[in-house]
């Protein structure tokens, strides 16, 4: 009968992919931009304050306030925690990398009695890391609620086998067909006299490995009109280099399951995209110390080629098909999608006393519903649904202000980002929150900075879902520690 199932299940494949939910639209979508040190000390806040390489990804015509040709690169050490919590368990995790998040050139020239009051034009070159991926995550509790194969279960109770999924447990008997019910179950789940008997208690160890970064690569030009007005725009090429490997097992350390003793489930993908952009921004000085800024980003189309790999190995107290007490399977594949990642606007203000101190204020919105995948050969209409309903806008606030004496600048800055989910709560009128500090030393040739970036954020990880849908979920907060180093030349 397993046999003539296994081929009556192979016409059933619904689907080969898994990887793409609203989680992921999130996370191709959100953007923490990092850069040189002047920009992260200040949380990101120059959409009005101008002058800044890093700052062209916040509004493009900051490119026209540089005065001077300008080049830097900055150097950077980024390191993670998280905080992980399930069923009254908890587990810390570490991770750290080295990255260079910004490098970028500007080069100015001043035109002198123009009969349209140009008076500067600017041209930049600049590549800005968007957002960072690299964690790691773990979570282990005995579950005595449900277990990953009711979610086999379900899929296949559904007519919904996957190459990568379902069709695993499958082939290595997690799950089987009672043709007597004519549905399918489980050793944790099964029928007995037209009844449904559970056993659970097995350990649960389950982990998440994720790596890479979102980048920008833009092209910038400005126009200064008299010092007065200031206009720019971005063409910009963003990409995405993302992997994660999600890992969980299960053991009956108790022995409270009748034959299955153990099993792991491995599932991992690469994702690598890329799409182009633009940016338009204006920046307008009423007088000398107040500037006010307006930039409009546009969405972005990517094309992503996904590369993914599922695997299952299940461990029985007996052989399971007359020979074997533990047999493995996986299923390779690739993916090509589109994903669009929403617009934003944003509205600045920058009061700027004589040479001696800088203070900046953005308002970021993004309507995170508006992401969306698409493909010529899958339907997405129920994930973008999905997104549609659990995702919604959100408004941020960035701040910084840099106090100078002489040579040096010291600087800080406070970002917080509002929670992007419809119906989780965190407990916190913030979803991210970022406090940063730095000094730096300038002359008229040269300039060294130095900043420290103090992150919180909280999330939730989502393993799978239980009999009848409902998420089987766990919280992880995330702390970041990263220090960043700028080298500027101005010639």
């Amino acid at each position: 009968m397993k046999t003539i199932l296994s081929i009556i299940s192979s016409m059933l494949i619904a689907t080969t992919i898994v990887a793409q939910d609203y989680t992921d639209a999130l996370r191709f979508s959100e953007t923490f931009p990092m850069g040189n040190a002047r920009f992260t000390s200040m949380s990101g806040a120059f959409g009005a304050i101008g002058g800044n390489i890093s700052g062209l990804s916040i509004n493009p015509a900051g490119s026209a306030i540089f005065k001077n040709n300008t080049f830097e690169i900055s150097p950077a050490f980024l390191h993670t925690k998280t905080q992980n919590y399930y069923r009254n368990s908890y587990n810390a995790s570490f991770s750290s990398s080295m990255a260079i998040p910004n490098i970028g050139v500007v080069f100015t020239h001043d035109i002198e009695d123009s009969d349209v009051l140009i008076s500067g034009i600017s041209i930049g070159f600049a590549a800005n890391r968007q957002n960072h991926f690299n964690s790691i995550a773990n979570f282990n509790a005995i579950n005595n609620s449900n277990s990953l194969t009711d979610d086999f279960v379900r899929y296949a109770n559904n007519n919904i086998f996957q190459n990568s999924y379902t069709n695993l447990a499958w082939d290595t008997y997690l799950i089987d067909y009672d043709t007597i019910q004519n549905a399918y179950y489980s050793d944790n789940r099964w029928f007995f006299n037209n009844s449904v008997y559970t056993q659970y208690g097995q350990l649960q160890d389950v982990s998440y490995r994720r790596s890479g970064a979102s980048k920008e690569y833009l092209f910038n030009i400005g126009l200064d009109f008299s010092e007065k007005v200031f206009i720019g725009a971005n063409i910009n090429i963003e990409s995405i280099n993302y992997s994660e490997t999600y890992e969980i097992s299960e053991k009956d350390i108790n022995n409270v399951i009748e034959n299955l003793e153990s099993f792991k489930y491995i599932f991992s993908y690469d994702a690598i995209g890329a799409g182009i952009s633009s940016d338009i921004g204006i920046i307008v000085a009423p007088i000398k110390s107040l500037r006010l800024g307006l930039a409009a980003h546009s969405p972005i189309v990517y094309t992503v080629e996904e590369n993914y790999k599922g695997s299952l190995q299940a461990n029985y107290d007996n052989p399971i098909d007359g020979i074997n007490s533990s047999l493995q399977r996986q299923h390779t594949g690739d993916f090509i999608y589109n994903f669009r990642k929403p617009g934003k606007f944003i509205g600045s203000i920058a009061y700027i006393y004589k040479n001696i101190a800088v203070i900046g204020f953005d308002y970021e919105s993004v309507n995170y519903k508006f992401a969306q995948f698409s493909s010529n050969t899958e339907s997405f209409s129920g994930k973008n649904s999905e997104i549609h309903t659990k995702l919604k806008r959100v408004n941020n606030i960035k701040t910084g202000a840099e106090l100078r004496y002489g040579p040096l600048r010291f600087r800080g800055g406070l970002a917080l980002y509002e929670n992007p989910y419809e119906s989780i709560d965190f407990n916190s009128w913030f979803y991210r929150r970022d406090v940063s500090g730095g000094i730096g030393i300038s002359n008229d040739d040269f300039y060294i900075d130095f900043s420290w970036v103090k992150s919180m954020k909280h999330g939730q990880e989502t393993f799978y879902n239980d009999i009848i849908g409902n998420p089987v979920q766990a919280k992880s907060n995330t702390y970041s520690d990263n220090f960043f180093l700028t080298f500027g030349l101005k010639f």
